[in-house]
């Protein structure tokens, strides 16, 4: 018999629940009316029930299940079905090596005795004693808000191993090809321990994706300690997670108020580049989805390195029903000779744009246009998910308002748009995935740029 599992590596925020991946639901299909999961480990002889919502939510028993095993950012789950609802679980630490716990008789967890943990190595017969996990390591987790506020806090039982608590000045961030950056080491008064100045222009050069977990490793203690990043990245993602990324062919085009007034269409720069077009000008021709075409010209706007439509555009738009606000997609079809883009207004029918607004952040909520949630019958008993870019799912509730029909997104956006690095006035696209009947997910697209449409 195929014994059937999934792993979870833990992200912030993992107290509250954990998700079951949407591919491994067909091994648990016509369970879900049993409502709880039953958890258990090798560190203890309780065998834990866990509230089950919305077909994948571990909840109410999770987060104890979690305290008593003192389970950390970092660590990787290995859950093992046994029968119909029923995990082993097995637990990783950052590392990939097993945890273990101490037998204690005098230091007991107050949840579900489980004694203190600690990690060991993955070999067992060529170390028989247990180690602790290299004190010089730690992982660091590139959430949105450390690049945001070029920050990362390391962990305070990473700064207190290595005598870290009051050192301030130079820390030196090393890569894998031993080229080095200088960044700022300070102190908070809480007690934490940041690395700041440079650590978002770090990230950037080396390459660490928003939402992933890399390793470092002290190698210097010095007046100036250095920190080398290692090549192993834990992903975030559950193995069902699809790209974000659209074809190279294709891109969405904003039509903006301003781009109909110029009689211009600025095209992305991913697009432009992707497809070669940095060099090539003079005539460009549009069809629309009947195979209507019009033929205009393709410019290089030499002021930020893109290419751009004109004389025909405004024209095009309004014999094609292109209003301002809008959103289309068009795709290359034709490279050689004369280039050629293809109209496809399916767009709207999958997509939406929602606008942070600063409004939205004090006193307003955050609506769903009211044409998009009619079109598809989206209301207040629609189990929604949002999926960020980096694959991670936040759940927020849906409320109708009392005076009209409108639809407003309660808890988890905001989380969300943090994810995603929108700013106050920033836009973005997300494309509507049914998963049900009544439930659907909202998956990061891409942002909006005013001026060209998306980036």
């Amino acid at each position: 018999m195929v014994i059937k599992h999934f792993f979870k590596p833990l992200l912030p925020g993992f107290h509250s629940h954990l998700t079951i991946p949407v591919a491994f639901l067909k091994h648990i299909e016509g369970t879900n009316e049993h409502h709880k999961a039953k958890l258990r480990s090798d560190a203890s002889k309780i065998t834990w029930e866990v509230k089950i919502e919305d077909g994948r939510r571990l909840t109410n028993g999770w987060k104890e299940f979690a305290l008593a095993h003192d389970l950390r950012i970092g660590d990787i789950l290995i859950f093992r079905q046994e029968k119909d609802l029923a995990f082993h679980v097995t637990l990783l630490g950052p590392s990939g090596c097993e945890i273990q716990y101490e037998s204690c008789s005098e230091e007991k967890n107050n949840i579900g005795n489980i004694p203190k943990k600690k990690k060991v190595k993955k070999n067992p017969r060529k170390e028989t004693e247990s180690t602790s996990l290299d004190p010089s390591c730690f992982v660091a987790y590139v959430s949105p808000a450390t690049l945001r506020h070029d920050k990362l806090n390391l962990p305070r039982s990473f700064v207190r191993a290595n005598g870290l608590e009051k050192r301030c000045g130079d820390i030196v961030l090393m890569n894998e090809k031993c080229k080095s950056w200088t960044l700022a080491l300070k102190q908070e008064l809480c007690g934490n321990t940041y690395i700041r100045r440079g650590w978002r222009s770090f990230c950037t050069a080396n390459g660490l994706k928003t939402g992933s977990l890399y390793s470092f490793k002290l190698i210097k203690r010095g007046r100036s300690p250095v920190l080398r990043l290692s090549s192993t990245e834990k992903k975030n993602l559950n193995g069902d997670a699809e790209s974000s990324s659209l074809d190279h062919a294709c891109y969405v085009a904003n039509v903006t108020p301003s781009s109909l007034q110029d009689d211009r269409l600025t095209l992305p720069k991913s697009f432009v580049k992707a497809n070669g077009l940095e060099t090539r000008c003079g005539e460009i021709v549009l069809i629309n989805e009947k195979g209507i075409s019009w033929k205009l010209n393709l410019k290089p706007k030499r002021s930020c390195g893109t290419m751009y439509i004109t004389r025909g555009w405004r024209s095009f738009c309004r014999v094609n029903g292109l209003r301002a606000g809008s959103f289309f997609t068009f795709k290359l079809i034709q490279r050689r000779g004369t280039l050629v883009l293809r109209l496809s207004s399916q767009f709207e029918n999958k997509f939406v744009t929602l606008t942070l607004n600063p409004s939205n952040l004090t006193s307003y909520p955050l609506f769903l246009p009211l044409h998009f949630t009619k079109r598809h019958g989206i209301n207040e008993k629609t189990k929604m998910t949002l999926l960020d870019k980096n694959g991670v799912k936040w759940f927020t509730n849906l409320r109708s308002e009392k005076t009209s029909d409108r639809v407003r997104l309660v808890g988890g956006w905001q989380d969300f748009f943090e994810a995603n690095c929108v700013e106050i006035g920033e836009s973005i696209v997300l494309k509507l995935i049914w998963e049900g009947d009544k439930s659907c997910v909202l998956k990061f697209w891409s942002n909006v740029s005013l001026s060209s449409g998306l980036r």
